[in-house]
């Protein structure tokens, strides 16, 4: 059971749902249990909704974006003896001379 709960709260579309859940229940219980001044109509809920689970899936997208950059880029042994090694050209040293040219 646990397993199967672990998969539902790593899949980014649950997670932005039960925000835009959240989002709608939130605004459901202000507008009629605290501010009871004016009458929401149900295409307002599904703005608020929609609007919770984009801004919420944008934000867990830009977080897996970051946890992405941050892996190990570590070469495993078989490649390496696969890529081939470049060529190291001697250096060549010779005198630089200065001076006061005369043209």
């Amino acid at each position: 059971m646990y397993k199967k709960m672990d998969k539902l709260r790593e899949n980014k579309f649950v997670v932005s749902g039960i925000f835009g859940v959240l989002s709608v229940v939130l605004l459901y219980i202000n507008n009629n249990y605290i501010d009871k001044k004016e009458k929401v109509e149900i295409l307002d809920y599904i703005k608020i909704f929609i609007l919770g689970v984009s801004i919420s899936f944008g934000t867990v997208m830009l977080l897996e974006i970051g946890n992405k950059t941050t892996i190990n880029t570590t070469v495993p042994v078989e490649l390496k003896e696969t890529i081939p090694q470049p060529v190291v050209q001697p250096s060549v040293s010779q005198d630089i001379h200065t001076g006061n040219p005369n043209f």
